[in-house]
């Protein structure tokens, strides 16, 4: 069965990536739906990506790669990947790999604003 796929949109400019659902757990079969991901890291003006994880419960490594490889090619752009709303599994697994800097994850204040986890 077909997957979604992410629902991108422009918010107080920057590129949201919402994953749905059908992204609840993020193996590397998965990569070849998220590539969208790599696509807008080299195309999206301001280069500014959102990731919305606030539906993703796993995180596997190959997936990670992947939003590290989004994240260096928006930096050589003077951009940045951000993962909105990880859940503490995902938390864990971003941090003990050490890429808290390369993927900052935010949250959403009671105001609507994003604000560090």
């Amino acid at each position: 069965m077909a997957k979604t796929p992410p629902l991108v949109k422009f918010v107080d400019g920057s590129c949201h990536i919402v994953l749905g659902a059908d992204f609840s757990h993020l193996y590397e079969h998965d990569l070849d739906d998220l590539r969208i991901v790599l696509l807008l890291a080299e195309s999206v003006d301001p280069p500014k990506l959102i990731v919305d994880m606030s539906q993703v419960k796993f995180i596997g490594s190959a997936v990670i790669g992947m939003f590290v490889t989004a994240s260096k090619t928006l930096a050589k752009r003077g951009g940045t990947v951000s993962l909105l709303n990880p859940n503490q599994l995902c938390q864990t697994a971003i941090s003990l790999s050490k890429l808290n800097s390369l993927l900052p994850m935010l949250k959403r204040d009671e105001a609507g604003a994003l604000i560090p986890l």
